[in-house]
């Protein structure tokens, strides 16, 4: 009786795990599956309709870590990554015409739409990082971040910073 129940409670968590996974999960793919980098089917107007805000960049805080990124209506987005003590220097970095840099964290990428879904990548020197999500609102978005380096993945939620705050 004791090894039913068990086996009935190992049973009940994967069923909430699965579900729970699925909430988070968007795009027909799956959490394994490569975003594609070129938004071909990029429909007209861009990223424009999508809840997304451009007065502004969207921000997730880790501890010290400060995880940016700001979209673009044409279809593009900028990231950069740093620490707390140099936010007043990455925000500035933001620009629609962003060389990037891979080995500081900072990028300007292609968005690809599929229905209410973003995906993107990032290239670091030594692999692929793929990022699927969705608009949650106007003031959040919430991107699962997929490593093809080392195989991690993230549930980021990134929280609105309008532009004003920053002058």
């Amino acid at each position: 009786m004791e090894r039913i129940r068990t086996i009935l409670l190992v049973i009940i968590v994967l069923a909430l795990m699965a579900l729970a996974a699925s909430y988070f999960m968007v795009g027909p793919q799956g959490p394994t599956g490569t975003v594609p980098q070129d938004p071909d089917g990029m429909p007209e107007g861009g990223l424009a309709g999508t809840g997304l805000r451009f007065d502004g960049y969207y921000m997730e805080r880790r501890g010290k870590l400060l995880y940016m990124v700001r979209f673009f209506p044409e279809g593009k987005a900028v990231l950069v990554n740093g620490t707390d003590d140099l936010l007043e220097q990455l925000h500035p970095l933001l620009v629609r015409n962003a060389k990037g840099d891979p080995t500081m964290g900072y990028y300007n990428v292609p968005v690809e739409l599929r229905n209410d879904s973003l995906f993107f990548t990032t290239t670091p020197e030594k692999g692929t990082i793929d990022y699927r999500g969705i608009v949650v609102d106007s003031e959040r978005v919430r991107l699962l971040r997929i490593s093809n380096i080392n195989g991690t993945e993230q549930l980021k939620e990134y929280l609105f910073m309008p532009d004003q705050l920053q002058q």
